[in-house]
């Protein structure tokens, strides 16, 4: 993540309604309230990168997008994003910090050494760098390699490939396949991510100007 931009970069990465990984680890009861919360939380010079999840229909229709536009100089939501698969792991190398609930992206963004911020109650808290009252803190309180331990647990002991992977060789053939697949997308996806990204930045730099200007 690019400590050094004067403009920061937060990443939303919506969940689903509805889900109980969602509702019983947080005090909000849709997608659309998390993201209100967290545009209210955070600094108006720090843009909010929302993306929707790969695998589910969007959260925000467009008049919640319009209305958020409106309200919050700071929102940014962008289709051709969200058209992206997996476009979320891909923007992890380009923002200065994660907001979840409880979704895996919070301990992928170990890899990175990307601080967290927990908007919830769930595993996310163990990796967690502050919660969403003290969001304005994270990067102050954010001490690099302090996870390292964690990530490298969840490597290889958590997240690891089973035994019964290992001895089966049509399994294991299988498992690969669908790694090889996911890498291919993943890398589709990447090289379409950095394209957008660099224009959103471009975007949000213009916009905090013109908001900060007297």
């Amino acid at each position: 993540p690019g400590q050094s931009r004067s403009v920061k970069l937060l990443l939303l990465p919506l969940q689903v309604d509805g889900y109980y990984a969602f509702e019983h680890c947080s005090e909000f009861k849709t997608q659309e309230e998390l993201v209100e919360h967290v545009l209210r939380a955070a600094p108006r010079t720090w843009g909010v990168v929302v993306t929707e999840h790969s695998e589910f229909k969007p959260s925000l229709d467009d008049l919640t997008v319009q209305r958020l536009r409106r309200s919050h100089a700071n929102f940014i939501y962008k289709k051709e994003l969200n058209a992206i698969p997996y476009v979320s792991q891909a923007l992890l190398a380009h923002v200065d910090a994660v907001v979840s609930v409880s979704s895996s992206l919070a301990l992928q963004a170990l890899i990175f050494d990307c601080p967290v911020v927990a908007a919830g109650d769930s595993h996310v808290n163990a990796v967690a760098t502050c919660g969403l009252n003290d969001l304005a803190q994270v990067f102050a309180r954010h001490e690099p390699g302090a996870r390292d331990a964690l990530l490298h647990f969840l490597l290889t002991q958590y997240h690891w490939a089973t035994q019964d992977h290992v001895h089966d060789g049509a399994g294991l053939c299988d498992l690969l396949a669908k790694f090889w697949d996911l890498h291919v997308q993943g890398a589709r996806g990447l090289v379409q991510a950095r394209h957008v990204v660099a224009v959103l930045l471009l975007e949000m730099l213009g916009a905090q100007e013109q908001a900060l200007a007297p």
